[in-house]
């Protein structure tokens, strides 16, 4: 952390500006990723910068620009420019799935069957791409998939959070496939991706 800290407390000679989507952060530990509009590789920002220029946090989709510098596991943000939250992703607006999230074989979306059931995430990690939620205590748990996620514009899922889904079948067993936003009337639904294997 002393050398995030120092990367972040000066600019250097080498540095570009550069600028980029959130892709996520978590303020909580500190750091997250930034996309640049080139996808040339994510670039590493650190809570530190954000606070040099007075911010707390950033929200996904939001647009940054800032200084970066190679650093030895690639660009990090060593000074934040501007921050432009008119492009922050609203759940169920955005964003469009990304390139291999509907034509990978090894994910084929799932095929949702049944009605829309409550359920409550039971966990779910957004560095790891999935998680599980619940119907309650004696039900088999439910997989659920960051691709599903990301297809109605949402980058993670909190302990306890309430959701109403639809199920497919799913390599190793019920996998969310649809998840319904709207929760009151006609269904903002998505279909979801099969699990990692």
């Amino acid at each position: 952390m002393e050398e995030q800290d120092r990367v972040a407390g000066g600019s250097s000679p080498e540095s570009i500006e550069i600028r980029a989507r959130v892709k996520w952060f978590n303020a909580v530990k500190g750091f997250g990723f930034l996309t640049p509009a080139d996808n040339s590789g994510d670039v590493f920002i650190h809570l530190s910068a954000l606070r040099q220029a007075g911010y707390e946090n950033l929200e996904q989709g939001a647009t940054v620009v800032c200084e970066a510098t190679h650093g030895p596991k690639g660009l990090q943000a060593i000074r934040v420019i501007d921050v432009d939250t008119g492009t922050v992703v609203q759940p169920g607006a955005g964003p469009r799935p990304r390139d291999g999230d509907n034509d990978d074989p090894r994910h084929p979306p799932l095929k949702a069957s049944g009605d829309y059931f409550d359920v409550t995430v039971k966990w779910f990690n957004a560095e790891k791409g999935y998680g599980f939620v619940t119907r309650g205590d004696g039900t088999q748990d439910i997989f659920v998939h960051i691709r599903t996620l990301r297809r109605i514009g949402l980058g993670d899922l909190k302990p306890g959070q309430s959701l109403r889904i639809r199920t497919g079948q799913g390599p190793k067993g019920p996998q969310v496939a649809e998840i319904d936003l709207d929760q009151g009337g006609g269904p903002t639904a998505v279909e979801g991706g099969s699990e990692p294997s």
